[in-house]
């Protein structure tokens, strides 16, 4: 620091020489040394007052204030992210201020009596981080100002101060910890000089504040994966995990890792960027989603079958895509096309179907008649007349039409009956059900009007008095339905007739005690019709309790649901005592091959053979095959045992 010295007495040049209050603190002193005696002192004096003078510092006192707490190069150094505080003008806020200012001054002068040089610089640093100020800073002797400012910014939070700091490397690392300290990705972009020093920042900020963007100027390929990971895991987001690298860290695309970081099931086309064959393939089958952009998904371009046949099963499954369901085959392919007929269906998608799925194209034409609530293309459904019926009955329920319910043909009686029934509760217009001609439905009609008003009286107006089948009124069946639907006593009170009467006060009683979802099940009175929590016929809590009795179907339990779960068996599959239509005995030179890639034929060791190739005799003309487990043999008449083998081929 620069210094003068006069008639043997030495002082360090203040920033400010013509600042009044520098001059009493720093001139005062000297002045009184050149002047010694009351005659000395009293032209001290007279010289600081017309130092004063020329100075202007009879009008402005803000020479210690510019000097300690108006930092030149910070608008309001105590607090850098505090807006509404600043004081740009230096003088605003003097009045408040001028007490601390004093304190800094009296303070500086303090610390200047320490005598060893190094100590007074540490008692000014030391006064700068109290005050978090860089006024003391710049009376150092012997420290380098840059550490002290780097010092007041890591107590003050205010970058400012590092924007002064000559050293490059210093004020780096100052950038570097005060964007760390205020999660500020902004200052971070500061740091010009060192590149680990800005990555550091940047990835700090975006792990503290969940931020991808800040990921994103990250320099260093490893880390910034490691950031958009440690972003991905917080957030459960995954848009951005593109932008990961494809490498591999410890066998695991760093990219994959950042999907999966989500914890939740992917979208199908995420699943379609995945790079590991297994995981891509779970994916898809555990994917669930609507695809947004079906085209854009090329199943056949994996080199992995599983990934292929999983891709198109979601297609077809949720996009609706009935040639992704044609590159399937057995179960997967007749599961896939079940849930394909019901994705926006219409007449010209359905029409994609081909004549050999004819059930499957006749459910598409349902749906699509339904959902577009057009009765006429229900006509497009041929070979079927309970389908294109149901089809006619929601149509007309939804149309609350009973033109459209007339035209159920009687052999679907039931589900006539059943669109007049939906659509009297739905619009309360009860002289429908005066146009059902079998009974039970008749008095139910009536009765599911009078609970849709809470209205048990409306049974009177069921005034058929000679059933067909049912000895009394209709009225007191309608009474009967609707106290044990609305397990109301009272409504059983106006049957006249006494053993039907306590038939209703039975049904009421059974109603009260078997409630679904309470997790109570009276066994003595309620079953799994009358109350949800009883066990159902399919409860299950191995495969072992699940047997439907055919062999046509394998039996499995469900036991996330404790259900048991029946499916078609419609693969070849060896030892299962079953014999598909479609395959044939092992060692048929006639056999087909299914799969392509493993050279898997039709051949099912559970079918029999012809008995003339087996070695056997055919039976007597007129005797039949009784083949038990589902085996059967090739021909109509059953084959006798095989002397060598001594084990029969058939019955």
């Amino acid at each position: 620091m620069a210094s003068k010295s006069s008639r043997g007495f030495a002082f360090q040049t203040p920033k400010n020489p013509l600042s009044a209050d520098n001059l009493f603190i720093c001139g005062s002193d000297f002045i009184s040394e050149m002047f010694n005696g009351v005659k000395g002192r009293l032209l001290a004096v007279l010289l600081v007052a017309l130092l004063v003078f020329l100075a202007g510092c009879l009008e402005s006192k803000g020479g210690l204030f510019d000097r300690y707490l108006n930092d030149s190069e910070n608008p309001n150094p105590a607090d850098s992210n505090n807006a509404g505080t600043q004081n740009p003008g230096g003088n605003q806020n003097q009045g408040q201020t001028q007490e601390p200012v004093i304190q800094i001054g009296e303070a500086v002068a303090e610390c200047k009596t320490r005598g060893n040089i190094a100590k007074i610089d540490t008692c000014l640093i030391n006064l700068a981080k109290e005050y978090k100020t860089i006024g003391p800073c710049n009376d150092l002797g012997l420290l380098p100002s840059d550490r002290c400012y780097q010092s007041v910014a890591q107590v003050s939070g205010n970058d400012a101060h590092c924007a002064i700091i000559a050293d490059l490397e210093l004020k780096s690392e100052c950038f570097r910890d005060i964007g760390i300290k205020n999660r500020n990705a902004e200052i971070c972009g500061k740091i010009l000089a060192d590149q680990e020093y800005r990555d550091e920042c940047f990835d700090s900020v975006a792990r503290a504040n969940s931020d991808q963007k800040a990921c994103a100027s990250v320099f260093a390929p490893d880390t910034r994966d490691q950031c958009y990971l440690a972003v991905a895991q917080r957030t459960r987001t995954t848009s951005f995990c593109h932008l990961v690298s494809p490498s591999r860290e410890n066998g695991t695309y760093l990219r994959d890792s950042c999907y999966k970081a989500s914890g939740t099931v992917l979208l199908g086309e995420v699943c379609a960027v995945l790079l590991d064959e297994n995981k891509r393939a779970e994916c898809f089958e555990d994917a669930r989603d609507i695809p947004i952009d079906a085209g854009a998904i090329n199943c056949g371009s994996f080199s992995d079958t599983n990934s292929e046949r999983n891709c198109n099963y979601w297609l077809g499954s949720y996009a609706g895509d009935f040639n992704a369901c044609y590159e399937l085959s057995g179960a997967t392919f007749t599961n896939c096309m079940n849930n394909a007929v019901k994705v926006s269906p219409t007449a010209e998608k359905c029409g994609l179907i081909k004549n050999s799925d004819y059930d499957l194209r006749n459910e598409c034409y349902k749906n699509a008649a339904i959902t577009a609530l057009d009765e006429n293309q229900c006509d497009n459904i041929l070979s079927n007349s309970r389908v294109r019926e149901k089809c006619l009955l929601e149509i007309g329920v939804a149309k609350n039409d009973e033109i459209i319910c007339q035209t159920i043909g009687r052999s679907n009686i039931t589900w006539k009956h059943e669109c007049l029934e939906r659509i009297a509760v739905k619009t309360g217009d009860y002289e429908l059900c005066s146009k059902i001609s079998t009974d039970r439905d008749y008095v139910d009609c009536y009765a599911q009007v009078a609970l849709s008003f809470g209205a048990p009286e409306l049974c009177d107006f069921a005034e058929r008095e000679n059933l067909k089948l049912l000895p009394y009124e209709g009225k007191y069946y309608c009474y009967n339905n609707y106290a044990i639907d609305a397990k109301s006593q009272r409504a059983c009170d106006k049957i006249k007739y006494k053993d039907l009467r306590q038939s209703c006060t039975d049904g009421v009683e059974i109603a009260l005690l078997c409630n679904d979802n309470d997790d109570v099940c009276d066994e003595d009175f309620c079953t799994y019709t009358t109350d949800n929590d009883c066990k159902s016929p399919d409860y299950c809590i191995s495969s072992a309790d699940c047997n439907d009795g055919r062999v046509t179907t394998k039996d499995t339990c469900n036991f996330a649901e404790n259900t048991c779960i029946y499916t078609n068996i419609t693969e070849c599959i060896d030892n299962d005592r079953y014999c598909p239509s479609i395959c044939t005995y092992t060692g048929d030179i006639f056999a087909s091959v299914v799969n392509e890639t493993t050279g898997l034929t039709n051949e099912d060791s559970d079918c029999l053979a012809p008995c003339l190739i087996a070695g056997g005799e055919v039976c007597d003309e007129g005797t039949t095959c009784n083949p038990g487990y589902g085996v059967s043999a090739q021909e109509a008449q059953c084959c006798e045992i095989n002397e060598e083998t001594d084990e029969p081929y058939c019955g």
